[in-house]
């Protein structure tokens, strides 16, 4: 959780400086679309090393709860990946026994160290997080 802080915290610096209807977004009910690298509202959890992560959007709304997704490339939330984390749960845990891919494209992998790693396969599916 205090990884998870930090991360958030770090996105949050200086965005208001820079994206004054920061507020406004925030206000917005969770699961609406937000042209911003990040809203205070976000609570990252899980990251790739390349910068994207996976947010919880604790926005008020009937979305309340929803998991986004973020790259750091791709600046801007669009659409839900999940409804909950029930859901997310629900679908991963589901993938890992069958061996098939979360979402289409996110397959699991155990490493050496023992670590579930998770591996995106972007030449078979559009990227989640894309405008639609």
């Amino acid at each position: 959780m205090a990884e998870a802080m930090k991360r958030r915290q770090a996105r949050l610096k200086d965005l208001d400086r820079y994206f004054p209807n920061m507020a406004v977004l925030d206000e917005a009910s969770a699961g609406t679309a937000a042209e911003i690298p990040w809203l205070p509202s976000w609570l990252p959890i899980a990251a790739h090393p390349g910068g994207g992560h996976l947010f919880l959007d604790l926005r008020e709304g009937p979305m309340h709860g929803c998991i986004g997704e973020m790259d750091k490339e791709d600046v801007g939330f669009w659409k839900p990946v999940w409804p909950s984390v029930t859901a997310m749960l629900a679908e991963i845990a589901d993938a890992l026994v069958n061996g098939t891919a979360a979402k289409g494209h996110y397959r699991a992998r155990v490493e050496d160290d023992s670590r579930l790693y998770w591996c995106y396969d972007r030449e078979a599916h559009a990227y989640p997080g894309q405008r639609p």
